[in-house]
């Protein structure tokens, strides 16, 4: 199977703030911990850009923030 890259995007419901993660080719412990972080009442929740096998196609985090104009203020922090 071939690596697929892409980046995690973190929200804060609570908060209406959203961060970006560096490239990465796993969300198996992001998503854990968001799991986590829900059973503790933290409503929080998190996408992905979409998966591509050149690393180099994975949109910037400023081409993520930018299509993400809205609801949601970016913060660069934001990670879990």
């Amino acid at each position: 199977m071939s690596t697929e890259y892409y980046r995690i995007i973190y929200y804060d419901d609570e908060g209406k703030r959203f961060g970006v993660s560096d490239i990465v080719t796993s969300d198996e412990d992001v998503t854990n911990k968001t799991i986590a972080l829900k059973q503790k009442g933290i409503e929080v929740r998190i996408s992905v850009t979409d998966p591509v096998k050149d690393k180099f196609k994975v949109p910037s985090v400023e081409e993520v923030v930018k299509s993400f104009e809205g609801e949601y203020k970016y913060d660069p922090l934001l990670w879990w």
